[in-house]
């Protein structure tokens, strides 16, 4: 199995139809999906190069030199009310617990108790647009 092949291996299933939707268009395999896949068979192929006799892959591992497919980028998403407010309701009670459980000073941040709090108190919680 050579770099080419895995390479049209990632192509064909980028290409894959894994359904068809209610408007007649197919669904594609999901980049995300295909990287994964590629990345089953990176682990497989190295799993062999280390436990296989010495003969059995030449060439060495074959995914090494096929990339993933590229991601689109995440789409930006805002929190709810709900989230919001629990939100703002752990933040209120965080400092309440690390005192309870003596873990003020633990973290090794140097920071003084009260520039700490400060900064929780002024971190914004701002709801998105509550678009439907």
């Amino acid at each position: 199995m050579t770099a080419r092949e895995v390479a049209s291996w990632r192509d064909y299933l980028a290409a894959t139809a894994v359904r068809t939707l209610a408007d007649g268009r197919a669904q594609l395999m999901a980049p995300a999906t295909v990287n994964n896949h590629l990345a089953h068979l990176s682990a497989l192929f190295t799993w062999t190069a280390a436990h296989a006799p010495a003969g059995l892959l030449p060439h060495g591992d074959p995914t090494k030199g096929v990339d993933p497919l590229p991601l689109p980028a995440p789409e930006p998403r805002a929190l709810t009310e709900a989230q919001v407010r629990t939100v703002k309701n752990v933040l209120d009670r965080l400092d309440g617990f690390h005192r309870l459980r003596g873990r003020r000073h633990q973290g090794g941040l140097g920071v003084g108790e009260d520039v700490l709090a400060g900064a929780v108190r002024a971190v914004a919680v701002v709801p998105g647009d509550q678009q439907g």
